[in-house]
């Protein structure tokens, strides 16, 4: 094991392994493969941690119960996404599956010329098959490369990438920004039930097409701006957006204003369509939330919202409007699932961000102020 490229380590109460470059320092944990902190550090020194821990790390809790709260932070890899709670042919997953909470197991790191690349790999117990899990980092870049290779998996699984980011700080404000969408919905059905100590302030089932105005259970306000956060106090919604395939990666973006610099995801939405946002402003208030876990997910998925296996693989709201709410694998070819997650700094007054475009070495972005940023990023990875 190259110390140079890699080591072992404990982060908040998690083992796992760092993947180091001359500007990112990724951490993935062995258990459920969630990745934080990662910290991107620019030329001048100046780090940003943009990954969010959630705050019972440290309190020594049983959570076997739902074991993906254990090390649950950053981002990780779902297999089946969702909640998974009813059995299909005698199988109940986990929430969020194997991959997000079982064992992962190291196979190889090493540098080659400015990039450097970690493999980790799980034989999934539940079903046949096998993931990798590829992490990449460029020396030039402040991204993270991820890709997931399935093999030796048969059927419809649904499946999804699950990044948690910090929330603004009080006084703060960050924005959501998303490539064009061709349908956006609130989670359908109740998904903060107060029986268990949780509020919703979403209207379920609701579609909208501005993020801006999005239903609410309320008739004042009526909608809600799902742009601007934080978001009301002591509520945890889920809404999605779906992007029909295009050429380019699809896109989302958070700018964190105060801070300087734009988180932003790229995936290829023929294989993950949908887009589902987490926002949980202190909306939970049973064990191990207690009111006090403030964070936004960005959930680039092919799943049926949070639902889990069962509804995924069933005729839902999606199919029925002609969206694939699951991934079908075949044991026989195997399965690469791809995301690129970054940051770029930005200079003051940059505002939200209201355009990409796509250039020969990265993405720029465009604020509201006229403003732009230049990431340098390998989007053809994605593609």
């Amino acid at each position: 094991m190259d110390s140079n490229v890699i080591c072992q380590k404990t982060e908040s109460c998690q083992q796992g392994w760092e993947l180091i470059s001359k500007k990112v320092r990724f951490f993935v944990t062995e258990n459920g493969g969630h990745t934080a902190p990662v910290l991107f550090t620019d030329d001048s020194g100046k780090t940003i941690s943009p990954y969010y821990v959630t705050p019972w790390q440290n309190e020594g809790k049983d959570l076997s119960a739902a074991p993906v709260l254990a090390p649950l932070r950053g981002d990780f890899f779902c297999l089946p996404f969702g909640g998974n709670g009813d059995p299909v042919n005698g199988v109940t997953f986990p929430c969020h599956g194997e991959t997000a909470t079982a064992k992962w197991d190291f196979v190889d790191a090493s540098r080659d010329g400015k990039r450097v690349k970690m493999t980790l790999s799980m034989k999934l117990s539940l079903t046949e098959g096998e993931v990798k899990k590829n992490i990449t980092l460029d020396d030039d870049h402040e991204a993270v490369y991820i890709e997931h290779v399935v093999s030796g998996l048969e059927g419809d699984f649904p499946i999804g990438h699950h990044a948690i980011l910090d929330y603004p700080a009080p006084g703060e404000k960050m924005y959501l920004a998303a490539d064009k969408f061709d349908l956006g919905m609130v989670h359908p059905g109740i998904f903060s039930d107060p029986v268990n100590k949780e509020f919703q302030c979403l209207l379920p089932g609701a579609e909208f097409t501005d993020l801006k105005a999005v239903p609410s259970m309320f008739k004042n306000p009526d909608t809600i701006d799902c742009t601007t956060y934080p978001m009301p106090v002591g509520y945890t919604d889920i809404f999605a957006m779906f992007r029909k395939a295009v050429d380019k990666p699809a896109w989302t973006a958070v700018v964190f204003p105060e801070r300087g610099y734009i988180w932003y995801a790229l995936k290829d939405s023929a294989v993950l369509p949908g887009t589902a946002i987490w926002n949980a402003n202190q909306g939970r208030y049973g064990e191990p939330w207690n009111g006090r876990t403030s964070c936004i997910g960005i959930e680039d998925c092919c799943s049926f919202f949070a639902g889990g296996y069962k509804p995924s693989i069933e005729e839902n709201e999606l199919t029925a409007r002609g969206w694939k709410s699951a991934f079908t694998f075949s044991k026989d070819k195997a399965a690469s699932i791809r995301t690129i997650q970054g940051i770029v700094r930005i200079p003051e007054n940059f505002g939200r961000v209201v355009s990409t475009v796509f250039t020969e070495d990265g993405i720029e972005f465009t604020g509201c102020s006229g403003m732009t940023a230049a990431a340098k990023v390998d989007w053809k990875f994605i593609k």
